[in-house]
């Protein structure tokens, strides 16, 4: 039985810095109803070099993480890291087509951060968004 889309999206970034225009570190998301059902989840992890020229870094920010445990620290030049930021929001497009309806509503903690970091990169990119800010 194929199974129903999801309603809802929480999206969740690690960046290097508090502004919209930052480089992104990695980009995840879970769906999920209001009845608490939790559908497909998704992470990826851009390459963080190529953003540099178009997206910002913050020394705060860099600082932040130089306190963090060292295996998050390796993650930020993991040379895994083979996909583009494009590629990256591809890749998103394509799970929230394929796993939330048409309407739905993507959240995130604190709107003012993620989403409009998120909107910021598809903008730049000149990329159709997933999600609509009419629902």
């Amino acid at each position: 039985m194929e199974e129903v889309k999801k309603h809802h999206m929480m999206l969740d970034l690690e960046t290097l810095g508090k502004t919209s225009d930052s480089v992104i570190l990695s980009i995840g998301a879970v769906c999920f109803d209001m009845d608490g059902t939790i559908g497909p989840e998704f992470e990826v992890y851009p390459k963080v070099e190529p953003q540099i020229p178009n997206r910002k870094i913050e020394w705060s920010a860099i600082c932040w993480w130089m306190k963090q445990e060292e295996a998050a620290r390796n993650a930020i030049v993991d040379p895994e890291r083979t996909l583009t930021l494009s590629q990256c929001l591809e890749k998103l497009t394509f799970f929230c087509k394929s796993n939330l309806d048409e309407k739905f509503k993507v959240w995130s903690n604190g709107a003012a951060f993620d989403i409009a970091t998120m909107n910021h990169a598809y903008d730049q990119l000149r990329m159709e968004k997933p999600w609509s800010y009419k629902h």
